[in-house]
């Protein structure tokens, strides 16, 4: 069973711009709202593990349940995200939404439903996503706030093409784009584009893929946004994989791992496993299986730094199938039996099904 191997693992619009840039949150914050006191009171919120003595502290602090906590929520979790901490991210992101539902604005509701929505989002299977970006976007549309809304979209796009269902995602995508462009959000637009890109790829159309793939490299390029392009050379990357083109999809994604290795912290972990993944597709297609176990290797180490169980599961599989690609037969059965073992705990769930296809 070779699963993960089969082809090369494109990357999706990632959803950092929820955080990065809040939906355009972070631009209202003044100067008073980075004091020391609410970034002291937010963390205190969240070593308190439940929720009843998390409401316990909000009440006697009434005066700090604002725009300001929020925004210092949304500081914690950016780390976590970037890690791939997803489930402590989701936990502090859901004390922001009952934060939010205090203060009773109901835009920070909305700004809150759909940071939560874009966690949800990068999950496979995406859970809970849908659900809370689509409780977002109405609030958006209600409010008129086309921004927030073209984030909301991009992200239920996401969410769709994490869970293989690519018409909506590529409906979901459009939509987003068209109000990105009207916008004049640029760095939305490339990420939209990536998006794109990879959707079109899932569905068989390379040409039109590889098409929005270079329009978002372009713009990205303009841009200077580094984080965007990264992903972008990845999935030009795994278009010339897919054609047999391996010396061109290396020096893609040499490029594109210099990038996130150049963000060092910062760098999307989860991101810098599939890339190294893809870089250990191409050794071993060619022949080289030390060099793809090296790579198996780091891929492994990230998912398990990240405790990505789906992932985990693949990368004991593919070490197996190296392997046994080399004779050593005792070894690979140690790994697919690992790999069996994680792939028993993911039955049933979307994540196993698609990624098995």
């Amino acid at each position: 069973m070779s699963i993960a191997f089969r082809k090369p693992l494109s990357l999706l619009i990632f959803s950092l711009s929820f955080i990065t840039s809040a939906l355009g949150q972070s631009q209202t914050i003044s100067n008073a709202n980075s004091s020391a006191e609410v970034k002291d009171f937010a963390v205190a919120l969240v070593r308190l593990k439940s929720e009843p003595e998390q409401e316990q502290l909000l009440a006697q602090k009434d005066e700090l349940r604002n725009e300001s906590l929020l925004a210092a929520l949304k500081a914690l979790a950016e780390p976590l995200v970037l890690k791939g901490h997803y489930n402590e991210a989701l936990r502090i992101s859901h004390l922001a939404v009952r934060v939010a539902e205090k203060t009773g604005d109901r835009m920070q509701v909305g700004l809150a439903m759909c940071d939560l929505g874009a966690i949800y989002a990068r999950r496979i299977p995406p859970k809970e996503a849908v659900n809370y970006l689509q409780k977002s976007l109405a609030i958006f549309e209600e409010a008129g706030a086309k921004s927030e809304q073209a984030r909301a979209l991009a992200a239920m796009g996401e969410a769709y093409e994490n869970d293989r269902r690519r018409e909506l995602a590529i409906q979901h995508y459009e939509k987003s784009l068209a109000l990105s462009q009207q916008l004049g959000d640029r760095h939305l637009t490339a990420r939209i584009l990536n998006g794109l890109g990879k959707s079109h790829s899932a569905t068989g159309d390379h040409d039109t893929g590889m098409s929005f793939f270079e329009k978002a490299r372009a713009l990205s390029e303009e841009l200077n946004d580094k984080d965007t392009l990264s992903l972008v050379l990845n999935n030009i990357a795994a278009h010339h994989i897919a054609h047999g083109r391996y010396a061109e999809g290396l020096e893609y994604l040499n490029k594109s791992i210099k990038l996130s290795e150049e963000r060092g912290a910062a760098a999307d972990r989860q991101s810098l496993a599939l890339k190294f993944q893809n870089v250990g597709l191409i050794y071993r297609r060619q022949g080289q299986l030390d060099q793809a176990l090296v790579y198996a290797r780091k891929t492994l180490a990230i998912f398990e730094e990240i405790d990505d169980k789906f992932g985990i599961s693949n990368l004991q599989n593919n070490i197996g199938v190296i392997y046994k690609a080399q004779g050593l037969y005792d070894e690979s059965l140690v790994w697919f039996q690992k790999a069996m073992q994680g792939y028993e705990g993911l039955k049933g769930n979307a994540g196993y099904r698609a990624s098995a296809e």
